[in-house]
Order: C-alpha cells, then structure tokens, then sequence
C-alpha cells in the first residue's frame, strides 16, 4: 500500500530481472477475470454479499485496517485470486477510461504506453473502508499515477509465453 503506480511498474520490472520473467501489472480486465472466473459473478464467492466474507467497512466492530491477504479466507475467486472484494484496491496496468478498457476486437491489449504523472489509470477491487457497492468485481475506479494511495496496493502478472508482451509495460 501507500505506493504510485510508477513505483509499482518499477517493482515489476526490478523483479522480471532479477528471475528473469517478465513481470508487469495486470490489465483492468486480465484482474476482473481472474477475480470473477468465467461466470461473471459479482463477489469472488458468488452473487449474494456478505460483509464479513471481505475486509470492508461494516465487516468487523472498530475501525478498519489493512491486513494480511489470508485474514479473509472465502475473499477467494475462483482462479484463486484472493482479496479482490476488500482490503486492497489493486492498481492496474491500463488508464482509466469513462467507456470502460480499451479492447481490439473484444480482447484486452497490453499496451507499454509511457503515462504523465497526472495521468488517470485504473483500480480495481474494494478495500478495507469501502461500502458493499465498491467491492463488486466489476467496479473500477481511476486514481493518478504518481498519487501514493492508502487503500491501494499492486499484483503482478506474467505471461504464459513469456515473449507474447515483452516490453508491455512502460513506467
């Protein structure tokens, strides 16, 4: 948490060189799948919410906090995801865009694309102090790039063929 997405791309590139492996952040889509699986459904574990299954705001008595990925055992998708509906909003490789992500014949494509510091890229995911409707899967949300947020923290991803996007991503 607390990092920018620059330093988040850093991080991915530090570390695709150090095992050399191509890291990078997920595409906004390449995120919602692998949180909702292929049916589509609104939390990790189904359609129907219940607050204390995510780290959320009315999900425990007190303030809330972060805490460690496993304190939220059924914030779990299907792909084994975890911590997607709470706790941590996950910054995205691609900007934010009103109309939703670009896509190229109904596919995502990421694009290495160098971004300004004011630049809006997208955040998925609900964290510890959002409401129920934040913490659907299919929200997006659009944060600045050089802006060190709280509720925000990265994945990483790679391909499986590990030429298929190299240089993908440019921070």
């Amino acid at each position: 948490v607390r990092i920018d997405w620059f330093a988040a791309c850093a991080f991915a590139e530090a570390r695709g060189a150090a095992d050399d492996r191509p890291w990078r952040l997920p595409h906004s889509l390449e995120w919602e799948k692998a949180a909702r699986g292929v049916d589509g459904r609104a939390f990790p574990w189904g359609d129907h919410f219940e607050p204390v299954w995510a780290g959320m705001i009315t999900s425990r008595p007190g303030a809330p906090v972060v805490e460690a990925i496993d304190a939220w055992p059924a914030d779990v998708g299907p792909y084994g995801m975890r911590g997607a509906a709470g706790n941590v909003r996950d910054l995205c490789l691609d900007r934010y865009r009103r109309e939703g992500p670009e896509t190229i014949d109904g596919r995502c494509v990421p694009r290495a694309e160098a971004l300004e510091a004011d630049a809006i890229v997208t955040v998925k995911g609900g964290n510890f102090s959002s409401q129920t409707q934040l913490c659907r899967l299919a929200g997006r949300f659009g944060g600045r790039a050089a802006q060190r947020h709280y509720g925000a923290g990265f994945r990483l991803v790679r391909p499986l063929d590990p030429h298929a996007d190299a240089g993908a991503q440019k921070g």
